[in-house]
């Protein structure tokens, strides 16, 4: 069995920060703009799923990013220099 296609995903993640704070000392975080590889396992209109390791039969470090985060995905072809 040949393994799934290596994707790049750029997507834009959720942030949080720790702790009590004072609204008045608030900073905006902004964006925080994420690249992920992996083995595309699924993808359809609500999200992707990649994982980072592979072999027949399983797959391994699984992650799930919602489609309306998404920016970007790109195929990566091995032997072929691709910038995402």
């Amino acid at each position: 069995m040949n393994p799934p296609k290596l994707v790049c995903i750029t997507w834009d993640d959720a942030c949080t920060d720790d702790g009590w704070q004072d609204h008045s000392a608030y900073k905006p975080t902004g964006q925080l703009i994420c690249t992920t590889v992996g083995y595309l396992l699924n993808h359809d209109r609500t999200s992707i799923e990649v994982a980072q390791t592979w072999n027949e039969g399983q797959a391994g470090a699984r992650w799930r990013i919602p489609a309306r985060m998404i920016i970007a995905i790109c195929e990566l072809k091995v032997g072929r220099k691709i910038r995402c």
